[in-house]
């Protein structure tokens, strides 16, 4: 696991068997540096090279990050916020069965 934080956003990757890395980029769907405006070739390559430049090599070059931020959906990482955490006496949520999220974004 390496994490490369950048402020209001980082990118993430997890190394795979054959040595390669699967990449994850966190940041907000609307606003200055987010996924709407990443929308093009162009705005995808400006963006890699400015904040995460070292990274590219590792996820396979530019063409390959440019391709899958443009052809792959953008998920949502949410919380979620309820008042009960046990129902009728007989079970109970704790720890990283309480999250809704990833557990290592709930410590």
């Amino acid at each position: 696991l390496h994490i490369w934080p950048r402020g209001q956003h980082f990118l993430m990757a997890l190394a795979n068997l054959d040595g390669s890395f699967t990449g994850t980029i966190y940041m907000a769907r609307e606003g200055e540096d987010s996924f709407a405006r990443l929308s093009t070739e162009e705005a995808v390559r400006a963006f890699f090279q400015e904040h995460y430049a070292d990274a590219v090599p590792i996820l396979g070059g530019m063409e390959a990050i440019v391709q899958q931020m443009l052809q792959n959906p953008v998920g949502t990482l949410g919380t979620i916020r309820t008042k009960r955490w046990q129902a009728h006496g007989k079970v109970v949520l704790v720890g990283d069965s309480a999250h809704a999220i990833v557990p290592f974004f709930g410590q």
